[in-house]
């Protein structure tokens, strides 16, 4: 795959309705900018966020990293809300 196609990705929709279970299956893309997609996405089930922080690309694992971080802190706020 050569740098052009690094960067570019299918034209699939990934809005807020998005199905985790596409969300999940997305995350072994052959495309790095559709990886990068779903680790940016805010519904991306932690499964595919676990996976996602070990990816070959940078990018990529520092998204997936950046939305467990975001995640776990969403919890800890939830926890002492409640």
């Amino acid at each position: 795959m050569g740098p052009a196609q690094m960067l570019t990705a299918p034209a699939v929709p990934l809005g807020p309705a998005t199905p985790a279970a596409r969300l999940l299956e997305l995350a072994g893309s052959g495309y790095p900018a559709m990886r990068l997609r779903v680790a940016q996405h805010p519904k991306t089930p932690r499964q595919a966020l676990i996976a996602l922080r070990r990816d070959a690309i940078g990018c990529v694992r520092a998204a997936a990293r950046r939305r467990l971080r975001a995640m776990d802190r969403d919890v800890l706020v939830s926890a002492e809300a409640g």
